[in-house]
C-alpha cells in the first residue's frame, strides 16, 4: 500500500531488501572504500589508524555491532559470509523511551545535548566509593568512581522525579544503555575471537559522551585486549547497503570490492548553480552519495533518481538563496552536540555548544566517478600511503591553515581577474573566500571534521571550491600550426604543416570562466618557449652523460616555478622567468640534498636492463617548468626509444599546467624538433589529463586513459612538491620510479630533509626485488623522520596493517 503511494505521488519505486544484509553490505564498502573511515576515540581525542588492511586474510572476521532500537551483533566472515550471533533489546529505543518517560524530552539530539549541559549522573548512580566510604575496591580493581549501581542512589534518597535535573537522568540513562551494549559486544567478541569491533548504526551520532563511555567499557571488560571502533558514516550503513544491491551492468564495476578509483569523499555543498553535477540523491540529515551525469547510466537515473514528470515540477533553483547557502559552510560528520577534546569534567558552555539547527549532523558525500581508477604500477604488495602532512596533526594544523588563510586574499584578486572583474566575478569570488575560509575555521576549532585530513585534502579543497564558484578552466580554442622548423643538428626541415586542430568540449572548463592563473600561465610559457630552441642547440652539443646531468638539472631548477609558494611569488616579483631560471640552473650543485643520480643515470645509459620501453611522467607546472625542463628531458627518452606518457592536470590547479595547455606547448616545441614532431604523430609521445584538479595526485584515482597508457610502463617519474612531497613520498611501485622537486618551503625542507629552501630532492628507486626501506624507498629512508613512524601500527596488529611504506 504504501509502495503504490509513492510510486503515485512521488513517482519512486519501493524495492525491499534484506536489514541484516544491507548492514553488512554497506559496512564493507565504506571500509574498503574511505581508508579513514573507522577511527577509535580515547580521552576525547579521535585517532584514525594510517593503515587499516582491507585484504580479506586481515579484514574480516569482524564484528559489527549495529544500535539502532534495539542492538544486533553481526559476525562478518566475508563479503557476503555474515551471520547473527546475538543482540539485546537494550538499545538506543530504550535510552530514548526512558529518557522521553522520565525528561518529557521528545528530541534524540536534544536529549544528547542535555547530556553535556552540566549533566552530572551521580546525583542518582551509585558509585563503588559510595559504597566503600569514598574508597576503591583495589582488591578488585574498581575505582571509587566506577558506577556500582544505575539509578541506584535513587533508592537511598526521598526525592521525586521533578527534585533531578533531566540532564543527570539523561548522562546516567545514556551511559548505562552504553555501558550495556560494550558489555554484549566484549562478551560476544571473545567468545567468537574477534579482534575488531566496529559500532554502527545511528545512536552513537559522534557524541563524544558516548563515545567515550563505549571505549572505556570495550578496554576494561577486555583487559586492554580489545579496541573501540567507530564509522564516520555510522548511520548510512543500511541505506548505503540498500543502494548497493541494486546490480547494473554498466555499474558493476564500480561496487566491485576495493575498487576504490570510482569513489571520491567530498564535503563541499554541491549547488546546480556552479557545479556540473546533475543529479543527486540526499536526506534531512546529510547526503550520502551523488552521481555524476556522465557516470551514471540511464538505467539507474531512470529508476532510483528520476521522478514522474507530474512529481518532478518544473521549479528552478534559486540562485541568491543557493549562493548564500554556499557562503556559510556548515562542518560536516560532527555531531551537534559533541566537541573534540572535552572530557566529562569539561562539560561545555551554551557560547560553545552550537545548536541543533544551526550544526545539523552531516557526513561527507560520496562521489562516483566511474572515469577514475588506480594507477596500474603502483606496488600490489605494499599498502598505499598518500599523505605525509596530517592535518589533525597540531603541529601541521597550526602551520598550514594559517598559511592557506594568508594566501587567501591574492587568489581571491587572481580569480575575479580572470573573469574581468565583473560584479558577478566579484560576488562568487566573495562566496568562495567564505566557504573555503569557513572549512580553514572549522578546522582550527575541530582537526578530525573530515576524518585524517592531510594537506593535500585541503588544497584540493580550495580548488574544488574554485571550480564550485565558477572558477574554472576555459582554455580558449587553440589552433597550433607547426610551421617552419628550425632545429639545428640535423632536426631541420623546411615548409610547414597543419598537424593539430583543437576545440573546446564540454568535458573540461565550461561556464565561460577562466583559469585563474591562466594568464599568468600563457606568459610564462610564451617567455619560456623563446629560449627553447637555444637550449636544444646547448645540449646537443654535449656528451650522452653530460647531457644527462644538464637535463635532471633542468627540470630541477624549472620546478623553482610555482605560484602556490610564497617564496617563489617574492622571487617572480624581483626578476623575469629567465632570469630565475638561469639563476637556479646555475646553483644547482651536486651533492643534491637527495641524489641518486648516479644509479640513475647508470639505468639511463641503458646499462642495466637496456634502455626503458614507456615511461610515464606526471608533471608540475607550466612555464618553465614543462617547456625548460621537461620537454628536453622527454626529448631525450625519446631519442633512447623510449615510448613517453606526459600526464598533466585534468583541470586547473593555481600555475599547474593542464593537459588541454601542454598539447599546444609540445606543438610549439615541434616547431623546433623533429624528434618531438614524429613522435607526437606516430603515437610515441602521448599526452593525457590525470583526472585530478589539484597541485596533489591521490594515485588511487587516476583517470583511465592515463591508467590504459600507463599500462606496460617500466618507468614512473613524479615532479613537483605536490606530486612527490605533499603526496606520493612514501609511496611505493612495481616498477622504477623517479621523484623529483625544489623544495620551496624552508619549514618542509628543515623538517623532512634536515636541509634548506631551495634544496633539490633526485630519488630514484629501481623496481623493488626485496622488501625493505632501502628497497622501497631508496635513499629517501635515511632522511624521512616519519619513515620509522609509518611503521609502527597505531592498534593492535590484528587492525592495522604494520608495513614497510
Amino acid at each position: 500500500m504504501r509502495a503504490q503511494e509513492f510510486k503515485k505521488q512521488l513517482g519512486l519505486v519501493l524495492t525491499k531488501e534484506d536489514e541484516m544484509k544491507c548492514l553488512v553490505a554497506g559496512c564493507n564498502f565504506l571500509l574498503r572504500t574511505i581508508s579513514d573511515e573507522a577511527f577509535t576515540f580515547k580521552e576525547g581525542v579521535k585517532s584514525f589508524p594510517r593503515v587499516i588492511s582491507t585484504n580479506d586474510d586481515t579484514m574480516y572476521p569482524y564484528l559489527l555491532v549495529n544500535i539502532g532500537s534495539g542492538v544486533s551483533l553481526l559476525k562478518v566472515d566475508g563479503e557476503d559470509s555474515f551471520q547473527r550471533i546475538s543482540g539485546t533489546n537494550i538499545g538506543g529505543g530504550t535510552f530514548w523511551g526512558l529518557c522521553r518517560l522520565l525528561t518529557g524530552i521528545g528530541s534524540f539530539d536534544e536529549m544528547l545535548e542535555l547530556t553535556q549541559d552540566g549533566a552530572d549522573n551521580t546525583t542518582v548512580d551509585m558509585l563503588v566509593g559510595d559504597i566503600y566510604g569514598g574508597s576503591d575496591y583495589t582488591a578488585v580493581g574498581l575505582a571509587a568512581t566506577t558506577i556500582a549501581s544505575s539509578f541506584g542512589k535513587v533508592v537511598m534518597c526521598d526525592k521525586q522525579l521533578s527534585d533531578y535535573k533531566p540532564a543527570d537522568i539523561a548522562l546516567s540513562l545514556l551511559r548505562m544503555i552504553s555501558y550495556n551494549i560494550a558489555h554484549v559486544a566484549v562478551l560476544n567478541a571473545m567468545n567468537y575471537g574477534l579482534k575488531k569491533i566496529y559500532f554502527g548504526g545511528f545512536f552513537i551520532r559522534d557524541h563524544a559522551y558516548t563515545m567515550s563511555t563505549i571505549s572505556y567499557a570495550i578496554n576494561f571488560w577486555s583487559k586492554g585486549e580489545l579496541t573501540a571502533l567507530f564509522l564516520r558514516h555510522e548511520g548510512f550503513l543500511g541505506a548505503l547497503g540498500a543502494f548497493l544491491q541494486y546490480q547494473d551492468p554498466d555499474m558493476a564495476e564500480n561496487f566491485a570490492s576495493g575498487n576504490k578509483g570510482s569513489w571520491v569523499e567530498k564535503f563541499i555543498r554541491v549547488s546546480t548553480t556552479f557545479s556540473s553535477l546533475a543529479v543527486s540523491t540526499s536526506n534531512s540529515s546529510g547526503e550520502l552519495v551523488e552521481l555524476m551525469e556522465e557516470g551514471a547510466p540511464s538505467s539507474v537515473r531512470k529508476r532510483f533518481l528520476e521522478p514522474e514528470p507530474e512529481a518532478r515540477g518544473d521549479a528552478k533553483p534559486d540562485v541568491e538563496a543557493v549562493a548564500a547557502e554556499q557562503a556559510s559552510p556548515i562542518p560536516c560528520a560532527l555531531s551537534p552536540v559533541s566537541r573534540p577534546g572535552r572530557t566529562f569534567s569539561e562539560p561545555p558552555s551554551s557560547e560553545t555548544t552550537p545548536s541543533p539547527t544551526s550544526l545539523p549532523v552531516q557526513v561527507g558525500v560520496l562521489h562516483l566517478v566511474p572515469s577514475l581508477v588506480p594507477f596500474p604500477q603502483l606496488c600490489k604488495s605494499t599498502p598505499y600511503i598518500l599523505d605525509t602532512f596530517d592535518i589533525t596533526e597540531k603541529e601541521e594544523r597550526e602551520y598550514w591553515i594559517p598559511v592557506l588563510q594568508k594566501s587567501l586574499p591574492n587568489l581571491v584578486e587572481r580569480a575575479v581577474g580572470s573573469n574581468g572583474n565583473t560584479e558577478d566575478a566579484q560576488q562568487r569570488g566573495k562566496f568562495f573566500q567564505d566557504m573555503f575560509g569557513g572549512h580553514l575555521e572549522s578546522l582550527k576549532r575541530d582537526p578530525n571534521l573530515y576524518g585524517r585530513c592531510s594537506l593535500a585534502q585541503l588544497l584540493e579543497f580550495r580548488e574544488e571550491c574554485l571550480r564550485e564558484h565558477g572558477f574554472q578552466d576555459a582554455h580558449p580554442t587553440v589552433r597550433a600550426v607547426v610551421g617552419p622548423r628550425t632545429c639545428t643538428n640535423g632536426e631541420g626541415g623546411g615548409g610547414s604543416q597543419d598537424v593539430y586542430q583543437r576545440t573546446r568540449t564540454n568535458g573540461e572548463g565550461g561556464g565561460g570562466s577562466q583559469d585563474a592563473y591562466h594568464e599568468e600561465k600563457e606568459r610564462e610559457n610564451n617567455a619560456a618557449m623563446e629560449a627553447l630552441p637555444d637550449l636544444l642547440a646547448e645540449l646537443d652539443q654535449m656528451k650522452k652523460e653530460e647531457r644527462l646531468l644538464a637535463l635532471v638539472e633542468g627540470m630541477m631548477a624549472g620546478n623553482i616555478f610555482d605560484w602556490g609558494s610564497q617564496a617563489c611569488v617574492r622571487l617572480y616579483e624581483n626578476g623575469t622567468i629567465l632570469d630565475i631560471y638561469r639563476k637556479a640552473r646555475s646553483e644547482i650543485r651536486r651533492p643534491w640534498r637527495v641524489d641518486d643520480f648516479d644509479l640513475l643515470k647508470t639505468y639511463l645509459l641503458g646499462k642495466v636492463h637496456g634502455h626503458y620501453k614507456k615511461a610515464v611522467m606526471i608533471i608540475d607546472n607550466s612555464g618553465a617548468d614543462a617547456v625548460l625542463g621537461i620537454i628536453p628531458f622527454v626529448r631525450e627518452l625519446l631519442r633512447d626509444g623510449t615510448k613517453v606518457v606526459l600526464a598533466a592536470n585534468s583541470m586547473p590547479a593555481i600555475n599547474d599546467i593542464t593537459w588541454r595547455e601542454l598539447v599546444t606547448v609540445v606543438q610549439r616545441a615541434a616547431i623546433h624538433c623533429d624528434i618531438l614532431r614524429q613522435a607526437f604523430a606516430q603515437g610515441q609521445l602521448i599526452i593525457v589529463g590525470n583526472g585530478c584538479g589539484s597541485p596533489c595526485i591521490d594515485l588511487r584515482r587516476v583517470s583511465r586513459e592515463l591508467a590504459r597508457a600507463a599500462q606496460g610502463a617500466d618507468l614512473v617519474l613524479l615532479e613537483g612538491m605536490g606530486r612527490a612531497i605533499h603526496t606520493n613520498l612514501y609511496a611505493a611501485f612495481d616498477c622504477d620510479v623517479i621523484k623529483l622537486a625544489m623544495i620551496k618551503n624552508d619549514r618542509i625542507a628543515k623538517k623532512l630533509f634536515g636541509g634548506n629552501i631551495y634544496d633539490v630532492i633526485c630519488s630514484f628507486v629501481p623496481k623493488p626485488r626485496e622488501e625493505g626501506p632501502n628497497e622501497i624507498l631508496g635513499s629517501l629512508g635515511n632522511w624521512l623522520p616519519m619513515f620509522s613512524r609509518c611503521t609502527q601500527p597505531n592498534l593492535s596488529s590484528d587492525v592495522v596493517t604494520t608495513t614497510r611504506p
